[in-house]
């Protein structure tokens, strides 16, 4: 899983330096960072395979669309 983890993070570091949003792209995911901390039962939410896929993305979707 970490290796995966590592994939995402170089390939939306590359494309924030291709946009030349770094610094935007770095201040999102120190607020999801900080969202995801204080809600652990959301975390649990998004990771359970006893909610449809559909809905979970359904919920990141709701959650992230006023920002």
């Amino acid at each position: 899983m970490k290796e995966t983890n590592k994939e995402y993070a170089e390939a939306l570091f590359l494309i924030a330096c291709e946009k030349d949003c770094v610094k935007e792209y770095s201040d999102c995911l120190c607020d999801i960072k900080t969202l995801m901390n204080g809600n652990p039962d959301y975390l649990k939410v998004l990771g359970s395979p006893a909610i449809p896929l559909g809905e979970r993305l359904s919920l990141i979707e709701e959650s992230f669309s006023a920002a």
